[in-house]
């Protein structure tokens, strides 16, 4: 397994990705734009992928709404017609915010 820390590297990425595809859109422009869609949709995907990866003694000491996070990734896998836009536009707005700040500051912890 590699170190926790490439995987809490690669969520901040995909975070980073997120915030410019997003950057001065508002949430009608989102819900009618389906490249951005979907390059938003890959990225929460990748962030649910990586942290399946990170262990549960790691998830305690950080928190965030792992359970909620992994269980995206599954419905965007398994049900990605059923996915509500708004819900990804809502999730981008409110929670990407805390998920940075949340693994910055464990990142930081560990210097």
């Amino acid at each position: 397994m590699k170190n926790e820390k490439v995987y809490i590297l690669r969520i901040l990425d995909s975070v980073s990705k997120i915030e410019s595809f997003i950057k001065d859109q508002k949430q009608e422009i989102f819900l009618s734009d389906q490249k951005t869609q979907s390059a938003i949709i890959m990225q929460l995907v990748v962030i649910g992928e990586d942290a399946r990866k990170i262990s549960e003694e790691t998830r305690l000491k950080v928190e965030l709404p792992w359970f909620k996070i992994l269980g995206f990734r599954n419905m965007a896998v398994h049900e990605y017609f059923n996915i509500s836009l708004k819900m990804v536009w809502k999730t981008v707005v409110e929670e990407i915010p805390t998920l940075k700040t949340e693994l910055q500051k464990y990142l930081d912890s560990k210097k």
